[in-house]
């Protein structure tokens, strides 16, 4: 059982890191150039 819980925290968390990384990319989908300070801000 105990198997079982980590195999579903690493899951989770590997869930969750590919949801933040998808997420962290979508402002870049809004500019059509990207000065030096935005890119820096985002």
């Amino acid at each position: 059982m105990v198997l079982l819980e980590n195999l579903v925290l690493v899951f989770v968390a590997g869930l969750v890191t590919a949801l933040t990384t998808g997420l962290g990319a979508v402002p870049f989908f809004f500019f059509d150039e990207i000065s030096d300070r935005r890119n820096v801000v985002l």
